[in-house]
């Protein structure tokens, strides 16, 4: 024998439990979907700080491949600069200076607008 008041009671129990379980159920799911996206997100995440670093040492490199062409381009100049020198002195002696002249005007020491005058003379010579 039931009691009266066990079926009202199972009739609002599952009146209460049926909608509750349906929401567990989709909570369950949309937690799942939540919980994969996740992990794609974190793969991503990682597919990413890969590539960061690696772009990163690429920036390293090229940064030092920068100092060094900075470097040679300031070793060019300064050659350059001298080779100017060089071809006034050159101009100078053709025009008829001195080696006073040269080592004044030129910036060359003594030895340089010596040697730049013998190399001019048998040069005019040879030609």
């Amino acid at each position: 024998m039931q009691p009266d008041w066990l079926v009202p009671a199972l009739g609002i129990l599952s009146l209460v439990a049926i909608p509750a379980l349906g929401m567990a159920l989709h909570l369950w799911r949309r937690l799942t979907l939540v919980s994969v996206k996740m992990e794609q997100l974190e793969r991503d995440l990682g597919v990413e700080r890969e590539a960061t670093q690696a772009m990163g040492r690429r920036l390293l490199m090229m940064e030092k491949r920068f100092a060094a062409l900075q470097r040679k381009h300031r070793e060019l100049e300064a050659e350059d600069a001298q080779r100017v020198s060089y071809n006034e002195a050159v101009r100078l002696l053709q025009m008829g200076a001195s080696i006073d002249e040269l080592v004044e005007t030129c910036g060359l020491s003594r030895a340089e607008a010596e040697l730049i005058s013998v190399l001019q003379r048998t040069d005019h010579l040879s030609d």
